[in-house]
């Protein structure tokens, strides 16, 4: 977990985040709109520690069993309650890295997985593998999982070949 901001002044906490989020005057201090993946026609946007990921509800519900889940429990009062950028809902992927996002994200918005797994060090490919299996991406982790099999084989015929 970051470390909280420090206090400007007596009782109230630097910039509350909803209005850094939603202020683009502010928003320089924190999380910004990542250049590769924002879609201006995104109907929710994905908050991380860095950045901004402004990607399309309907995909992320049709790959993620958990995600479609929580996009259908309701929320109570969301127009009142439901921070915003752009008149747009943001989930704060709250215990997720930055980059467990955009690896996600590029998996899942056109990046060849299987080629790119090849690509990715130890380390990209355990956050994925990570990610994945707490969203319930089954296609996403599925791959990963075979790439690590192809990594390091389970039986001596496969290490083998």
């Amino acid at each position: 977990m970051p470390p909280k901001r420090p206090r400007l002044s007596e009782g109230s906490q630097a910039d509350d985040e909803g209005e850094q989020l939603g202020n683009s005057t502010t928003a320089s201090t924190g999380p910004r709109p990542h250049e590769e993946v924002w879609f201006s026609d995104g109907s929710i946007v994905l908050a991380t520690d860095l950045h901004l990921y402004r990607v399309h509800k309907g995909m992320l519900a049709k790959y993620s069993k958990v995600l479609s889940d929580m996009f259908e429990f309701p929320t109570g009062d969301e127009d009142a309650n439901t921070e915003r950028w752009e008149d747009v809902p943001i989930v704060h992927m709250v215990g997720d890295s930055d980059e467990e996002v955009r690896l996600l994200l590029k998996a899942l918005y056109g990046m060849n997985l299987q080629a790119a797994l090849h690509k990715l060090t130890l380390s990209e490919v355990a956050s994925l593998l990570s990610i994945s299996s707490k969203y319930d991406f089954q296609d996403v982790r599925t791959d990963v999982i075979q790439h690590l099999e192809f990594l390091f084989p389970n039986t001596q015929e496969k290490y083998k070949t």
